[in-house]
């Protein structure tokens, strides 16, 4: 998982956006999260006949480590990878809002990238403690998913609706 984080910050660090551009990047990278998390369980089902295979009668234990390591990589690491490269595309559209980049704005543009790191930072922290210790065991892992799910729809739409109300330099 925190691979498919770093990979995703990454990849994102390496494809500069333009303006609002990087913020229908970020609506389609937490649609693709609430999309993956929705079909999560059906995958599960799907890839337990390779895991069962696999492992066969245990006597194979590489095979089977290799193929839960594929599993793992392909269930987890492409939604890990997504949110992974959401700070960087919100941090790519906040750079280009009108003034930062001017030569005096810099220090305000320090500033609010990392409160925009804070404030990515404690959502996700309120997020694995909500999960955790109160949604999970309150409502049950299904109704927790569906309400992660419904976040990550809100916060596509929170972006989709500041592309069309903010006006980003260079357009």
């Amino acid at each position: 998982f925190m691979g498919g984080l770093a990979l995703g910050a990454w990849a994102a660090g390496r494809f500069p956006l333009r303006g609002s551009r990087s913020l229908a990047v970020y609506a389609s990278l937490e649609l693709l999260v609430a999309g993956i998390a929705v079909a999560l369980p059906s995958l599960f089902s799907a890839f337990e006949p390779l895991l069962a295979g696999a492992y066969a009668d245990g006597a194979a234990p590489v095979r089977f480590a290799i193929a839960r390591t594929a599993v793992s990589l392909a269930l987890i690491g492409l939604p890990a990878a997504a949110m992974g490269a959401t700070f960087p595309v919100a941090v790519s559209w906040l750079a280009r809002l009108e003034g930062i980049s001017a030569r005096g704005e810099r220090l305000r543009g320090a500033i609010e990238g990392g409160v925009l790191y804070t404030v990515n930072t404690a959502g996700a922290a309120a997020g694995a403690i909500a999960a955790g210790f109160w949604l999970i065991p309150s409502l049950g892992i299904r109704s927790t998913t569906w309400i992660a799910v419904a976040l990550n729809i809100a916060s596509a739409c929170g972006a989709l609706w500041l592309a069309r109300t903010q006006s980003p330099a260079g357009q």
